[in-house]
């Protein structure tokens, strides 16, 4: 079985290695907990191997992932970012990668699409920041699950490694 560092030493030997390559995991936790950090290292560490990785934000600007990534000595210019972000005062949501910048309603189909478009290149990891973002989408839990599920069998079915993050609170008990 194929294991995917995270660049984590002290997680990667907890893991026997890392993660199991291929496969969708959930990172949930409380805001702050480092569930972001955590997914920075992951796609920096395909970078330092010389692979490449996706970075989907949903929440915050590319120029701040940016600034965020230079606090560690991190260069974001190096990984592809696609920045899924709400427009002020619309409904419609700015999807932006390196190449194509669209103003749509932001839904499953779509940003998988926008997904798609780049892993014709070589990314063998995704960071979803956050899976939170995407349930707010949806009216129902019910239809909010079934869109979570269907983004994880998407991810599935790319052989890519992905971490979806998920903010969690003290009255959640599961995602």
């Amino acid at each position: 079985m194929q294991k995917v560092k995270t660049g984590i030493s002290g997680l990667d030997k907890m893991l026997n290695g890392g993660l199991i390559a291929g496969r969708p995991y959930l990172v949930s936790g409380m805001p702050g907990a480092g569930k972001s950090i955590f997914g920075m290292q992951f796609i920096m560490q395909s970078i330092q191997e010389g692979k490449n990785g996706i970075y989907v934000t949903l929440e915050e600007r590319k120029k701040g992932l940016k600034q965020n990534f230079q606090v560690f000595g991190w260069d974001v210019d190096k990984i592809h970012v696609i920045e899924a972000t709400p427009e002020l005062g619309n409904q419609m949501w700015e999807i932006k990668t390196e190449d194509s910048f669209i103003n749509m309603a932001l839904n499953i189909n779509n940003l998988t699409d926008a997904i798609k478009k780049i892993l014709k290149g070589d990314a063998e990891r995704i960071v979803l920041d956050s899976v939170t973002t995407l349930k707010m989408l949806y009216s129902s839990e019910i239809d909010a699950r079934r869109e979570v599920l269907s983004l994880m069998n998407f991810l599935t079915d790319t052989n890519c490694t992905s971490l979806l993050l998920a903010e969690t609170f003290d009255d959640e008990r599961n995602m």
